[in-house]
């Protein structure tokens, strides 16, 4: 019988939550910093804006497929080997792009990369879901969202400053190492709690075996149909297009519609994750009293919410940079909430399956489908068309995302009040 990881210890569990969020905000460093560093490689006119977005849609076509398969594997086989694999793989990719001449090995390594990245999320979502005291689940999944802005930040902030004094290359070497870092620390922590870990038959210490064996062969096919999350795909697509065409485009959004330098562009970028920062911790009240607990009507207000900015920076053509910026800030808030109820809360809900892992791949996979779409889309619609456009695209997919969350939100409801009744059985 397969045996679950579970780790009663409060003080060990912090510290697992600990290692957890270090290695995921690492990891946005050694991502992000493409899009930092993105500007300032148009700008000496290496590539077209169009090369350059194709570049950062292979890591999210890369990222994206393996997601699924990552998801699968996360509850089959360690998710702390997975964690440390994917970590040194990155930084190892990292390293290497910095010595990338050719715009053909710069993709061919910028996809490894994504592949080692999509490694993390899964097994640190069901590290968190099953494996830590259960009472610090709920609470240590909502300040994991703290590590995807802190990453950001510190990203654009180490790119900035070692794009102005030294080059851009330097950007990914410095990755590089953090990320080593990162794996160092979460290793030395799986050192010290090691002792104090048990093995259990269930995902849970107080599920019984037998009665987590019933619930835990329903087909995968079966209960996203039945809670109606595989028509949650698109829309978490769609919001994935949203999230990661700003941040990806923005800095060189400003740079060309306001001529500001590219070091002064991706400084101003800070301004988006400071606001993300808020987005997971805003929302949780009104998803908690207001939405009644419900997933896909929380995610449905946050993209309602995201037409206001949208509208504003539609309706105010050209204004200073730090207001648009601003703007766009808020937008991402409302994508950021977004993706803290489909890809972190509503995962955790397949936990009571010991599907955890496999339903944050699905979703993740879906979600940067429409990353990778983004990066390269936009970048050839600018080209054609202008950023405007862009904008306005952000508009309409903004209100489809809406229509269609809402329209799920009833099943999803029944689907939540159907595994609250199961648990109780148990």
């Amino acid at each position: 019988m397969k045996k679950y990881a579970n780790l009663e210890s409060p003080k060990h569990s912090k510290l697992l939550f600990a290692a957890c969020f270090v290695v995921y905000s690492a990891s946005y460093i050694g991502r992000i910093n493409y899009s930092a560093a993105l500007v300032a490689i148009v700008s000496e006119g290496l590539f077209t804006k169009s090369q350059a977005g194709i570049i950062g849609s292979v890591f999210f076509i890369f990222y994206g497929a393996c997601q699924v398969l990552w998801g699968y594997l996360g509850d089959k086989v360690s998710p702390f080997k997975m964690i440390i694999t994917g970590t040194l793989l990155a930084a190892i990719f990292n390293f290497a792009f910095s010595y990338c001449e050719s715009y053909l090995t710069m993709a061919v390594i910028w996809g490894l990369n994504g592949i080692s990245h999509s490694m993390l999320w899964s097994p640190i979502l069901r590290i968190l879901s099953n494996v830590i005291n259960k009472d610090l689940r709920a609470k240590s999944c909502l300040n994991l969202s703290l590590s995807l802005p802190l990453g950001t930040i510190l990203a654009y902030l180490i790119s900035s400053l070692i794009i102005k004094y030294f080059g851009w290359k330097y950007v990914f070497s410095a990755a590089s190492f953090i990320l080593i870092a990162a794996m160092g620390f979460f290793i030395l922590v799986l050192l010290i709690i090691r002792p104090h870990l048990t093995l259990t038959a269930s995902p849970s210490p107080n599920v019984k075996a037998q009665s987590f064996g019933d619930v835990h062969r329903k087909k995968l096919l079966t209960l996203l149909i039945s809670s109606g999350l595989i028509f949650a795909i698109l829309p978490t697509a769609l919001h994935g297009v949203i999230k990661e065409g700003i941040t990806t485009w923005v800095p060189t959004m400003v740079s060309e519609t306001y001529g500001t330098s590219a070091s002064f562009s991706i400084f101003l970028m800070i301004f988006l994750p400071i606001f993300n920062a808020s987005g997971a911790y805003l929302i949780y009240p009104i998803y908690k009293s207001i939405m009644k607990k419900n997933e896909i009507t929380t995610a449905a207000f946050c993209m309602l919410f995201a037409v206001i900015p949208i509208t504003a920076l539609l309706l105010m053509d050209k204004t200073a940079p730090i207001i648009s910026v601003i703007l766009m800030a808020m937008v991402t808030t409302a994508t950021h909430a977004f993706n803290y109820m489909l890809i972190t809360l509503v995962p955790v809900k397949f936990a009571l399956f010991g599907k955890t892992a496999t339903v944050t791949g699905i979703m993740n996979s879906s979600a940067y489908a429409g990353c990778a779409a983004s990066t390269y889309g936009f970048g050839l619609i600018a080209e054609k068309l202008g950023w405007q456009m862009i904008v306005y695209i952000w508009l309409c997919l903004s209100f489809i995302t809406f229509i269609i969350c809402i329209s799920l939100a009833r099943r999803w409801r029944i689907f939540n009040k159907s595994m609250e009744d199961c648990f109780e059985r148990i």
